[in-house]
This record gives C-alpha cells, structure tokens and sequence, in this order.
C-alpha cells in the first residue's frame, strides 16, 4: 500500500456513500478522489454525465482503464488531488461534487482545499476516520480549530459509522462516512485577510485548552504587549453572554464570529 490505501469492500457502506453522493450530489460531474481498483467508481459513473477520477497511484491504471472503456463519460486523472488544477477541469464552484474514500493522513488538506478554495463543490460524500468524523460534526463543548474551520464553510453531518471489517487490509481504527453540503451558502468571511484574522484569534483561544478563553485571548501579544485591552475583551464577553470561564472549545461557531468582531480591530 503505497499511499495507505485501505480498500472499501462492504457492499452496504459502498451503497451508503452511493446513495448520499446521488440524494445530495451533482447530476452533471462528480470528482472521486483515489479511486484505486474503482469499486466506488463504477457506481459512480451511474449518477453523473460526466464522472473525474483523480488517482495519484499509476498502479491502478489497468483496472481504471477497463472501466474508461465500459464507460465513455469517465475520465481518469494521475494526479495529486491536492495539487491537480480544478478549474483546468472545467470545474465551476457549486456545479460538482466529491466522493470519496479518503486515507486517513489527507483528510484535512483535502478538507482545506475544497472548502476554502475555488471552485468549490456543491456537495462532499467522505469516507474518513471516525475521530475526525466526530471533531469536524461536534457541537460546542467538543468544538475544536478544525470542527470551526469546517463548519464555518460548510453543514456536516455524521452519517453512519463503519468498522474496520469493511476494508481490505483492515485499518487500526473506525471509519465514518460524513455529508458536507451548503457550502458557501453562509460564508461569513469577506476576504481571505478576514478569515486569515478569524483564525488567527481562534488559534490563540484554543492555545492551552485547559485554560480558559478570556486567558488565552489575553495572551495575544505585538511587540511584546498586550494585543487586545482586558477591558475591551471583558466588554466583549459580556456584550455577547459569553462567561468569563468559557474555554474555546465551549463556543459556537456564531460566538467566535461574533466575538472576533468585537476584538479583531486590535489585531493587525
């Protein structure tokens, strides 16, 4: 397994993710990213006229080959997913979705690249760890930088769990199939420096997540001093009810953004 590949071989969990790419996806292309021996694919390419299949493995060519000549409107792709131009593709934000099975080491890059980049897609259907599943679907009081960076560019869902006895070779730990949609409907940023701000404040809240909030923000520091005056950050909490010893992982998405309102104008 050259790239940590763990083939999915349950025909009821190849049928879930079958069924969410058809309920949510897109009629017109759908993206599979490492289709391997393309199991998934060649159900794939019954949902969509147009079907990209990104593999950065060559090994698998013979096997995708068959299946490009059973079926015209797919195309195969070597490449890096994380690199491959999307809009070279023909690709346009919100006219295609994803499915996938992903390994577990690209997950969040994966993540990162199609929600926060353009084109973006209508829709994800991803088969991924089951720890993550959860950190990218929790509510406030599990809330973690990664659930926050998901949730503000998309609506996640937790669809079902899936043991490890659903692939070959069988991975060390459980799976999850999880449902992106809505994405960019509510994007709260204006411009890649205000979401660069928004982050930047989070991070610094989720620094010793021990400790609580109104601690952390504290410690925000330009040139050797405090950033934001403890008499602005008190103001704020109060202002949006949030209490003095709330820890990051406590708040809703709409209380960060709220609160970064507030104190993001003494961040530079």
């Amino acid at each position: 397994m050259k790239f940590g590949q763990h083939f999915l071989v349950d025909p009821e969990v190849l049928y879930a993710m079958v069924q969410l790419t058809e309920r949510f996806g897109s009629r017109d292309t759908i993206v599979e990213i490492g289709p391997g021996k393309g199991v998934l694919t060649e159900q794939l390419v019954h949902l969509a006229k147009r079907v990209i299949a990104i593999e950065i493995d060559t090994t698998f060519a013979p096997e995708l080959k068959k299946l490009q000549h059973e079926f015209s409107h797919l195309e195969v792709v070597y490449a890096d997913a994380l690199q491959v131009d999307l809009a070279a593709l023909g690709l346009q934000s919100g006219k295609y979705s994803v499915s996938a099975n992903l390994p577990y080491e690209i997950t969040s890059p994966i993540l990162r690249r199609f929600l926060t980049q353009a084109p973006f897609p209508k829709h994800l259907a991803l088969l991924i760890q089951k720890e993550v599943a959860e950190r990218i679907t929790a509510k406030p009081g599990q809330l973690s930088i990664l659930g926050l960076s998901v949730q503000a560019f998309a609506r996640a869902r937790l669809v079902r769990e899936v043991p490890p006895e659903a692939f070959q070779p069988k991975p060390k730990v459980d799976s999850a199939i999880v449902s992106l949609d809505q994405i960019h409907l509510h994007n709260p940023f204006s411009s890649a420096d205000d979401e660069k701000r928004f982050f930047r404040i989070v991070k610094a809240g989720f620094a010793q997540k021990r400790k609580f909030l109104m601690k952390n923000l504290k410690n925000i520091n330009k040139n050797g001093q405090q950033s934001i005056p403890t008499a602005a950050l008190e103001a704020a909490f109060q202002e949006q009810h949030i209490n003095k010893t709330a820890r990051a992982q406590e708040l809703s998405l709409n209380d960060w953004l709220s609160l970064v309102d507030k104190i993001e104008k003494f961040i530079v």
